[in-house]
C-alpha cells in the first residue's frame, strides 16, 4: 500500500540503510544494517497486520540504533591494524535518520490502528 505515509518512511529507511551498507562494508556493520534494512522492507508488506507491523518497525529502529555501538566496537578492534572508520560523516548520520524514519512509520501505523478500532466501535 504505497499510499500510506508509513510505507514511504519505511522505504526511505531501507534505501538509506543500503547507502550505509555501501559505505561501511565491514561484516558486523554490513550484517546489522542489512538485517535492519531488510526488516524495513518486510514490514511494508505486513500492512494487514498493523500490530505486527508496529513491532517490526520498532525492532528495525533498535537495530539501526545498535549500529553505533557496533561501529565503536569495530573501530576498537581495527585500531590495532591501523584502520579506522569515521562516524562523524554524512554516512555516519544516516542510521540516525533511519531510526527517525522507522519511529515516524510506527507512529503512522499506530494512528491507523486507532482509526480502525474507532471505526469498529461505531459499527
Amino acid at each position: 500500500m504505497i499510499q500510506r505515509k508509513q510505507t514511504v518512511f519505511l522505504l526511505l529507511a531501507a534505501i538509506l540503510g543500503v547507502l550505509v551498507i555501501i559505505n561501511y562494508p565491514v561484516w558486523p556493520l554490513f550484517l546489522l544494517t542489512l538485517v535492519a534494512a531488510s526488516l524495513s522492507v518486510y514490514t511494508i508488506f505486513r500492512y494487514k497486520q498493523r500490530p505486527l507491523q508496529a513491532r517490526l518497525s520498532l525492532v528495525a529502529a533498535v537495530l539501526f540504533v545498535l549500529w553505533y555501538p557496533a561501529v565503536v566496537l569495530v573501530n576498537k578492534l581495527m585500531m590495532s591494524s591501523g584502520l579506522q572508520y569515521d562516524i562523524v560523516t554524512v554516512w555516519g548520520a544516516l542510521p540516525a535518520v533511519c531510526v527517525i524514519l522507522c519511529l515516524m512509520a510506527r507512529k503512522g501505523i499506530m494512528d491507523d490502528e486507532r482509526l480502525v478500532r474507532a471505526a469498529d466501535r461505531i459499527r
